[in-house]
């Protein structure tokens, strides 16, 4: 589906893609790579949508925030190797408005 905007801060790029939308909601997936060359340990990736799309549920992340929102990685794919991707997804509620593909950063 749509692609998202990236941005790179301190060897991590990451990247917005909504996977699927239906009337009222959808679901997106968030990619942090370490696009540096040692490997990383911990990401935080923020966003915040400018019209009615909210998220209501989330998994692979801790996602905090009512907009802007911040995921913090789990135990489990916090060090990423230069190249490693993490992925984590989330549903949201369009909540009247269009499908949004946010500006997203990461550190």
């Amino acid at each position: 589906m749509a692609g998202g905007s990236a941005a790179n801060n301190g060897g991590l790029s990451c990247s917005y893609v909504v996977t699927n939308s239906w009337g009222g909601g959808f679901t997106g997936a968030i990619r942090v790579t370490n696009s540096g060359t040692g490997t990383l340990s911990g990401w935080k990736a923020t966003w915040q949508f400018s019209g009615a799309n909210r998220i209501t549920s989330s998994w692979n992340a801790n996602v905090s925030g009512s907009n802007p929102y911040t995921a913090t990685n789990l135990g489990w794919n916090g060090n990423l190797g230069a190249g490693q991707t993490a992925e984590f997804g989330f549903q949201g509620s369009t909540n009247g408005g269009a499908v949004e593909t946010p500006a997203i950063t990461c550190q």
